[in-house]
């Protein structure tokens, strides 16, 4: 036998053993569902005793996540109609981790079934999420500064930066939250003043580089597949990046209505913007489920409670060495760029997946007041 057809049988033996396995498990999930089929029905005659063997094997491995909900939740009937409440609570926890979103109906479950499930939750105590997304700057001017001491008209122009952020949630119950993140944001923006000498325009975008990190509370208005939400808190935000590059329309050195341009290049502003600010947080969205996680959109407004510009950085601008000027007062003079006493506020817009950590546990003190009530509302009502 040569080499290449020692291969080839190799290969054909190896596709031959895949085959077989699928096959294998293909069949060995359709044996576990007859079994359960046949479980089910030796509950329904009332024969108990026994069934759990009858599950054993299947409950080690053959099952899918769904056929071990059911498997569980037929256990969990036949234990409490043999008084074994401790398997009763273990079978009722194996179906939490099976499915931790599984609810008891009272229409179908049995009613000893529906108590006992009071006694457990699988509410994620925290979650998981990662968001990434756009924004949009507002500048708040506090008070203008204009080199030729005359007003400036300004407008602010809105440009497009981006963030991206991952957080935690730790859930107080199915409503209520409290939100970390640790998101980082570049935002922008462009500033354009007329009227410098009555004829110059001057144009400066600033681009700027920040980690924010919020607190804020949640209310989530539903549990299900679409959980609308809604936040307020406040945040440290830490600016450690600011450039920019001012550009000088010169109108009357040209002289004649003509103009000429000069523009600065890219230039650090750190030494005047106030490293540490804070802000307010607002915010809120839609939460989609997906399998047992979900996926969201976002919407969240940052209000600047602090000025963003670093006076002291400006007066300490200047060389006392003549009229020399150190390098990174050049942009002001040069390019006619004076920096303003400002807040920044911004407009965030991200879509993200959030990952819940379930829990499956028993509660330190059941949740089974309704279902008495109920009980007994159903004795009167007989």
């Amino acid at each position: 036998m040569t080499i290449d057809m020692r291969r080839r049988l190799l290969s054909l033996t190896l596709c031959l053993q895949l085959l077989f396995c699928a096959g294998a498990y293909a069949q060995s999930s359709d044996d576990c569902e007859i079994i359960l089929n046949q479980a089910a029905e030796e509950v329904a005659a009332g024969h108990f005793l026994g069934v759990d063997s009858l599950l054993a094997d299947c409950l080690k491995g053959g099952f899918t996540r769904e056929q071990r909900q059911r498997a569980y939740l037929l256990l969990t009937q036949v234990y409490l109609l043999l008084d074994n409440a401790e398997k009763a609570e273990e079978s009722y926890l194996e179906l939490l981790r099976a499915n931790p979103e599984f609810v008891t109906d009272p229409s179908r479950d049995p009613i000893d079934v529906v108590y006992l499930s009071k006694k457990f939750t699988s509410t994620p105590i925290f979650s998981l999420l990662g968001r990434f997304g756009c924004n949009v700057s507002f500048a708040t001017e506090l008070r203008g500064f204009s080199l030729s001491g005359v007003p400036l008209g300004t407008r602010h122009v809105l440009l497009t930066g981006c963030t991206v952020a991952v957080g935690t949630n730790y859930n107080i119950n199915d409503n209520i939250s409290i939100g970390t993140e640790l998101p980082y944001a570049y935002t922008t923006y462009r500033k354009e003043q007329s009227g410098l000498w009555n004829t110059d325009d001057v144009i400066i975008q600033d681009r700027l580089g920040w980690f924010n990190l919020p607190v804020t509370v949640i209310y989530n208005f539903k549990t299900g597949k679409v959980v609308p939400y809604a936040y307020g808190g406040a945040a440290i935000n830490y600016l450690f990046s600011s450039k920019a590059n001012p550009a000088l329309n010169d109108r009357f050195t040209s002289g004649g209505g003509s103009v000429t341009p000069s523009e600065s290049p890219i230039v650090k502003y750190d030494y005047k913007r106030n490293t540490w600010n804070w802000s307010l947080v607002a915010g809120g969205g839609i939460r989609h489920k997906w399998d047992l996680h979900y996926v969201f959109a976002d919407v969240r407004y940052t209000l600047g409670m602090k000025n963003v510009m670093d006076y002291s950085g400006v007066v300490n601008d200047y060389s006392k060495q003549g009229a020399q000027l150190i390098g990174s007062s050049e942009p002001t003079w040069r390019y006619a760029s004076a920096d303003d006493f400002f807040k920044l506020n911004h407009l965030y817009f991200t879509i993200g997946y959030m990952h819940q950590l379930y829990n499956p546990r028993k509660l330190k003190t059941a949740r089974t007041q309704s279902v008495l009530r109920s009980i007994l509302r159903g004795k009167h009502d007989n």
